[in-house]
């Protein structure tokens, strides 16, 4: 079976980036209980982003103020997944690739295993080549 990186860097021509962002939001939702109100937001306005009804100045305020927050022990913690979801998509840092670092994260945090990041990634897959067709 296919892991959700796999399918991931295989069709990041395939969907869209704010569909990456989408699944990357979803990947996030993952810890919502575990986020404080800073957190919420911040996740909210990824989500937002990814609509095409917040700007991307919110996205790189809301990571700067998670950023600030971070342990700094090189361990993901619960805004890891939302920083990634508000990062804006480069040549570096493709938005694919943010979705799939934001779901390490969440495997790392365990509240999520391999398969169900997998079925969260078809599902969106699924989504977007219906809405193609």
């Amino acid at each position: 079976m296919e892991d959700y990186w796999t399918l991931l860097r295989k069709n990041r021509d395939t969907i869209s980036e704010a569909t990456h962002r989408k699944i990357a939001c979803s990947f996030a939702r993952l810890v919502w209980n575990d986020l404080d109100e800073l957190g919420k937001k911040a996740k909210i306005v990824a989500e937002e982003y990814s609509s095409g009804n917040s700007t991307m100045e919110d996205c790189e305020e809301y990571k700067k103020q998670l950023q600030k927050s971070l342990p700094g022990n090189g361990k993901s913690s619960v805004y890891s997944p939302i920083i990634w979801a508000l990062q804006e998509s480069s040549a570096s840092y493709p938005m694919w690739y943010s979705a799939a670092i934001a779901g390490s994260n969440i495997i790392e945090l365990e509240a999520a295993t391999e398969r169900e990041l997998f079925s969260i990634v078809k599902n969106y897959l699924t989504q977007e080549i219906d809405d193609k067709w």
